[in-house]
């Protein structure tokens, strides 16, 4: 498997993942999306890649295949504070882990939280990347499971 191999094949899966009913907290989502993960990850495959919730390795979320993707979710991220704190995760798990991180964004996340996010990841991956060959991926994946104008169960978004 060449290096990222893994990660791309992880973004796919997570872009394909329908939260099974709408989530009221962060943690509660955490089996939803490992299970599924784990489902479409290893179903065809001999020797069975690790995804693993709540890893100690930088405190992730989900991680996926030791140590190679970590899968860091927010539910209901609003406010500077709470970007900040993301941003800061971010940094430090992307030097905790070998092929890239998805940030993954579940109930209402502000707009304008979403720009700062980004600005804030590329602020990070510009620092990380400097001299590497391999540039370390961070995917943000949105999954809102609130819409205010619309009647679908949930809108979803890639930046």
């Amino acid at each position: 498997m060449v290096k990222g191999d893994l990660y791309r094949e992880v973004v796919k899966i997570v872009n394909k993942w329908k939260p099974l009913k709408r989530y009221k907290r962060e943690l509660a989502s955490y089996s939803d999306i490992r299970d599924f993960i784990d489902e479409k990850l290893n179903s065809k495959r001999r020797s069975k890649i690790s995804v693993k919730a709540k890893n100690n390795i930088a405190k992730t979320d989900i991680s996926v295949g030791n140590n190679k993707v970590a899968i860091e979710i927010k539910y209901n991220l609003n406010g500077a504070g709470k970007v900040r704190y993301l941003v800061d995760e971010i940094r430090t798990q992307s030097k905790a882990y070998n092929e890239g991180l998805i940030v993954l964004l579940l109930g209402r996340t502000n707009k304008s939280d979403i720009h700062d996010i980004i600005d804030g990841v590329k602020d990070v991956r510009k620092n990380l990347n400097r001299g590497r060959v391999y540039k370390f991926p961070i995917k943000i994946i949105e999954k809102s499971n609130w819409i205010k104008k619309t009647k679908k169960d949930y809108e979803e978004k890639s930046y």
